[in-house]
């Protein structure tokens, strides 16, 4: 688990389970009982079971933290249930995760400040009157317009790929579903921000000229 220099965790830092992820990668799979392992770039690494089946749906993860004041190791192993919601069409079927803790929807779940389970952003405001920052919230106003850039990459993504999926009309009697229309708003956005993003590199570049 990341945070930076001012205590304050961030998403982006934080260990996740991200489902739009899972999904890609086919570590959850509908019709099928799976296990393996995922590993994060900062070393931690997790033991998985997904399950989503008609009687089914889950993700058990088992993995072991160890608390670096006192040495002592703190064994993990738990279930993360799923709701299934129905698409707007009436056709198909979205998951969420169910935070273990609160019990509100999610697609992603994120372990932070030193609470060892992976839960829903907002339940670390409510438990401990701490925010779990977006990237967004905790950076400098240079770095603002790019970071948000790439927010709304990520989000765009997700959306893709919801709308990729099988029974996902981008139209609906000549106007476009209310999943599309975000999507083409979230593309406006994210443009927005990288001309002023690249507005600001520019800027960048024309003082250091000066400066030499």
């Amino acid at each position: 688990m990341s945070r930076s220099s001012n205590g304050k965790y961030k998403t982006g830092e934080s260990n996740r389970l991200d489902l739009r992820v899972l999904l890609q990668q086919g570590q959850i799979k509908k019709g099928f009982h799976l296990t393996g392992n995922i590993e994060w770039t900062n070393g931690s690494s997790i033991a998985f079971e997904s399950k989503y089946t008609k009687d089914e749906v889950y993700f058990r993860v088992a993995y072991s933290i160890t608390d670096y004041r006192t040495g002592k190791e703190t064994n993990y192993d738990y279930k993360i249930n799923f709701v299934k919601i129905s698409s707007n069409l009436g056709k198909g079927e979205i998951l969420y995760f169910v935070c273990p803790e609160s019990g509100r929807r999610a697609r992603v779940l994120f372990m932070a400040y030193r609470h060892h389970k992976y839960i829903h952003r907002d339940w670390y405001l409510d438990r401990y009157g701490v925010r779990l920052y977006y990237n967004s919230q905790s950076v400098s106003k240079n770095d603002y317009h790019n970071t948000m850039y790439f927010n709304y990459d990520s989000k765009i993504k997700d959306l893709e790929y919801r709308l990729s999926t099988k029974f996902r009309k981008l139209y609906y009697k000549g106007k476009p579903t209310k999943d599309y229309q975000k999507l083409i708003n979230l593309k406006i956005k994210k443009e927005l921000h990288n001309k002023k993003r690249l507005a600001t590199l520019s800027n960048r570049i024309r003082l250091m000229k000066n400066k030499l």
